[in-house]
C-alpha cells in the first residue's frame, strides 16, 4: 500500500496552486471591473411623466449618498450599433473599435458620477459601449426621441454610487403649431435622489442636443436659429417648473450639445437671464472651443458648442475642464488642421467635465 506521505505534498501543491490562479483572477476581473458584484447593477422601470415615458433607476448600493458628483458631457459621434453601420461601404471594424477606446479614454480621464452621452442610437448602443470600453460600470438609460435619423440622449450612472434617478423625457414637450413637437431630439431631465428617499431630489441634470446649424430643404430658418430659440425657450419654462416645485434655489445643470457658440449665439440670452452660469467663462474663446469646423471657403473655425451650464448658489464648481484629444498611447494631440485629420478623430466634438458640490 503507497504512503499517504508521497502525495500529501503532492495535493497541497496542487491546491496552492489553484489559489494563486483564482487571487491572479479575482484581482485581474476587479481590475476590469467585471467581478461578479463589483459593481452591481441596479434595477430600472418603467413609468410616465407629464411629456413623454420616464425611467426609474435604483442603485443596488447602501449607504450615503454624497454632495459632490463629476458630471461630464460628450458628443460622442453616432454611437450605433454594428448592424446599420455593415452596410455602408467604408465601415471597418478596427477602426470603429479604435474610436470608441478612444471616446472611453476621454470620459474616464476624469471619471465622471454622471455622464451625458449625446448621438447615441438607442439603449443597446448605450449598454453595449458602457459594457466593452468603460468596464461595466455604467448603467445607461436611453429613452428614445424625436430625431429622424434615430441619435438620442443617453445617461450614464455610475453603480458606485447610493442614488435614485428619475430620467424624465420631455420628448412629446408641444410647438405652436397643432401636433408639433418642439425638441428636436428631447430634453429629458435627470433628478437625483439620496438612495431610499425620493421625497425631494439632490439635483436635476438636463440633457440637451438643441437644433443642429443645417438648413432644412424649403425652411425660411436659416441655420435653425428660430428653431433653436424655441426649444430654448421651452427649455426656460420647463426650469421654471422646477424651480415652482422645488424651491427657487433648486441646483439645476444643463449639459449636451448647443449646436451654436454658447456665450455669444443671441438664442441662448434666455438661460443667462435666468441666472445659469458657465463655468468655462473667463477663459480665452480658443481655450475654450470642444468644437473645429472647416468651412468649405474659409479658415477653420474654433467655438464652444458643448456645455454644462449650472444655476443656484448652492452649486459650487470645483473643477472644470474641457478633455484634450489624445492618442491611444495618452499623448495630447494638437487641433486638428484640416477636416481629415478632424475626422480621424473619436469625435469632431471635445468631452467636457465639471465637479461640483451641492450644499
Amino acid at each position: 500500500m503507497r504512503s499517504p506521505r508521497r502525495w500529501i505534498p503532492k495535493t497541497y501543491i496542487f491546491f496552492i496552486g489553484l489559489s494563486l490562479f483564482l487571487n491572479a483572477s479575482v484581482v485581474k476581473a476587479k481590475q476590469c471591473g467585471r467581478l461578479f458584484g463589483a459593481y452591481p447593477r441596479g434595477t430600472v422601470s418603467e413609468g410616465t411623466g407629464q411629456y413623454g415615458p420616464k425611467l426609474i433607476y435604483k442603485s443596488s448600493r447602501m449607504g450615503e449618498t454624497p454632495r459632490k458628483f463629476r458630471i461630464g458631457s460628450y458628443n460622442i459621434l453616432n454611437l450605433f450599433t454594428q448592424t446599420p453601420h455593415q452596410r455602408q461601404q467604408d465601415y471597418n471594424p478596427a477602426k470603429e473599435r479604435e474610436r470608441r477606446r478612444g471616446n472611453a479614454n476621454a470620459i474616464m480621464e476624469n471619471p465622471p458620477d454622471f455622464q451625458i452621452l449625446v448621438e447615441v442610437e438607442n439603449k443597446r448602443a448605450a449598454e453595449d459601449f458602457a459594457e466593452k470600453y468603460l468596464g461595466g460600470k455604467y448603467e445607461a438609460l436611453v429613452i428614445e426621441g424625436n430625431d429622424s435619423r434615430g441619435i438620442d440622449l443617453a445617461l450614464l450612472i455610475s453603480r458606485e454610487l447610493p442614488v435614485e434617478v428619475e430620467w424624465i423625457s420631455n420628448k412629446n414637450f408641444p410647438g405652436s403649431r397643432p401636433n408639433e413637437k418642439i425638441f428636436s431630439r428631447d430634453l429629458p431631465v435627470a433628478l437625483v435622489y439620496p438612495r431610499g428617499n425620493r421625497s425631494k431630489p439632490i439635483m436635476a441634470v438636463l440633457a440637451t442636443h438643441y437644433k443642429s446649424k443645417r438648413t432644412e430643404p424649403g425652411s425660411n430658418d436659416p441655420e435653425g436659429n428660430l428653431r433653436r430659440a424655441s426649444q430654448v425657450k421651452a427649455t426656460t419654462t420647463i426650469v421654471q417648473k422646477l424651480l415652482n416645485q422645488y424651491g427657487l434655489d433648486f441646483p439645476i445643470l444643463l449639459a449636451g450639445d448647443f449646436n451654436s457658440v454658447v456665450h455669444q449665439a443671441r438664442e441662448f440670452r434666455p438661460l443667462f437671464n435666468q441666472g445659469f452660469k458657465d463655468p468655462f467663462d473667463g477663459m480665452p474663446a480658443e481655450q475654450r472651443a470642444t468644437h473645429i469646423y472647416f468651412p468649405p471657403n474659409g479658415p477653420m473655425e474654433k467655438n464652444q458648442l458643448d456645455a454644462i451650464l449650472y444655476k443656484s448658489n448652492r452649486v459650487q464648481i470645483l473643477d472644470a475642464r474641457i478633455i484634450q484629444d489624445r492618442d491611444l498611447n495618452g499623448r495630447p494631440l494638437p487641433a486638428p488642421r484640416s477636416l481629415q485629420e478632424r475626422d480621424a478623430r473619436p469625435s469632431d466634438h471635445r468631452a467636457i467635465s465639471v465637479e461640483v458640490l451641492i450644499h
